[in-house]
């Protein structure tokens, strides 16, 4: 018999590095990679397969065969935190692949990973808010999503940030969408929320103020760039030259400046 006809009789191997258990299961990728395993890891390390010697699938003459949704990435990833082994680094790994370990670990309560990944998901809610905001919802990790959500409202970096404008419809969306809304109401009640320091007399404005106009400017500018938001004092001193040198207009503009004390929404709820 050739050599080339007996590496076709082997069965899958299993991926992770030195392992000499035997392998009982093949699991199967969505691309149709196969990959052997071992029943007892699986039930050991997870709890959503089920229980070593109760697994029926495809009994071909290699062994009992599972198909997965998982891709090969993950199926592999999976495979080594159901092992005694070191763990995979997920700081060299991309995003999208340790993303979808994170599911599979939910899905099938990898134990061991479940942390990490959420630990791995916390860490990048900065750079893929919106992904890590589906993650923690679908999950029930509601700490992390407002994290997250958090992170959408429009910045320097994302200005055009709009999860509506997202392919997706999921009724998760739909959540963050919702905080987005309210984000906008809050900041236009908050621009619109202008102080009132009388000048002598006891009048509001005088004929020879700039108010109204400075108001106009710096409200104008708002509503524009909500991004701007987190440094709307900035925005306002930007402005206050048009005041000239109103003492009483300029301390209502200090004021009004002054009045978000830095982060002026309340955390989102879900």
């Amino acid at each position: 018999m050739s050599s080339s006809l007996l590496i076709e009789k082997l069965p899958p191997k299993c991926p992770v590095e030195d392992c000499y258990l035997a392998v009982d299961i093949l699991l199967k990728s969505s691309e149709g990679h196969i990959y052997g395993a071992h029943q007892a890891n699986l039930e050991s390390f997870s709890g959503g397969f089920p229980i070593a010697g109760s697994v029926s699938g495809v009994d071909d003459e290699k062994g009992i065969e599972v198909q997965l949704a998982e891709n090969t990435s993950t199926l592999k990833l999976m495979l080594q935190f159901m092992h005694n082994v070191t763990q995979p680094d997920l700081d060299v790994i991309k995003f999208a692949d340790a993303a979808a370990l994170a599911e599979a670990a939910e899905k099938y309560m990898i134990y061991s990973a479940v942390q990490l990944c959420k630990f791995f998901m916390r860490i990048h809610a900065d750079s893929y808010p919106v992904d890590v905001f589906v993650y923690a919802i679908k999950h029930g990790h509601m700490d992390l999503a407002r994290v997250a959500a958090s992170n959408t409202v429009p910045t320097k970096s994302h200005p055009d940030f709009r999860p509506w404008n997202l392919k997706s419809s999921d009724s998760i969306l739909a959540l963050l969408a919702a905080f987005h809304n309210r984000y906008r109401e809050e900041c236009e009640r908050q621009i619109d929320n202008i102080p009132r320091i009388m000048h002598k007399g006891g009048r509001l404005e005088l004929s020879s103020c700039r108010w109204r106009h400075f108001q106009h400017t710096v409200v104008a500018h708002m509503k524009r760039h909500l991004e701007d938001m987190p440094c709307f004092s900035d925005v306002v001193e930007s402005h206050t030259s048009i005041l000239r040198d109103c003492m009483h207009c300029n301390l209502r503009a200090d004021k009004w400046a002054r009045q978000f004390g830095g982060r002026f929404w309340a955390p989102p709820t879900f």
